[in-house]
């Protein structure tokens, strides 16, 4: 195993008036009714003042944008589905296949690479920097400006004939795949994904190996 994974309520305020009997005849009334209208109008003077006042409505929206904002780079209202990681695995399989493909045609060379960058790049745009970092010093090698493939296993991609499990939380996805042949043997594979604030989407974190115990 290269690592080890594993990985509004609002409330309303009831307004409740109430009126008192008895009392002191029209006098009383006149005064409670103009007593009223002043608080009416005090009322309408504050909420006035505060639709007028550009600094309370400019923190109002800027409180609302960071909001949303934060929810957003939170992944919370980012779809990811077991459609989109099984596309991202697709994607990442095929990435490295055109490279090795290109390499056994030319002698481990890259020729169609301009430097270590331009993979690097490549990978980033499917998955961390600590993963791209993990592929870039097993798999690739630049010297005197030749970027060429290093002679080693493969990694083991997903296959889609094979049986998985696809767990998804808020911020992170996952999919373990269990794989059983004679060249890696008896293990889980696991796909960790997370979502980025960086690129704003959602990236491969991680691919776990865990050796699986065939004693019974």
């Amino acid at each position: 195993m290269r690592r080890l994974l594993f990985s509004s309520i609002v409330c309303g305020t009831a307004l409740v008036s109430a009126c008192q009997e008895g009392g002191n005849g029209v006098d009383q009334d006149e005064s409670d009714f103009n007593n009223a209208a002043d608080e009416n109008q005090n009322s309408e003077s504050d909420m006035n003042n505060r639709d007028n006042d550009p600094e309370n409505n400019i923190e109002n929206n800027e409180n609302t944008q960071n909001e949303n904002a934060s929810n957003h780079h939170n992944g919370e209202d980012i779809v990811f589905t077991e459609e989109d990681a099984i596309a991202l695995l697709h994607a990442y399989e095929e990435t490295l296949t055109d490279y090795f493909d290109e390499a056994m045609e030319n002698n481990q060379q890259l020729p169609s690479v301009d430097g270590l960058d331009e993979v690097e790049d490549s990978l980033l745009s499917l998955m961390s920097q600590e993963e791209a970092d993990f592929h870039l010093d097993t798999y690739f090698r630049e010297e005197d400006g030749t970027v060429t493939v290093i002679s080693t296993e493969a990694p083991v991609c997903f296959d889609d004939s094979e049986g998985y499990t696809f767990e998804h939380e808020a911020q992170s996805a996952a999919i373990v795949q269990e794989r059983d042949n004679e060249l890696i043997g008896h293990i889980n594979m696991i796909y960790d994904f997370a979502y980025t604030d960086e690129h704003e989407d959602w990236q491969i974190d991680r691919i776990e190996s865990e050796q699986l115990d065939d004693s019974s």
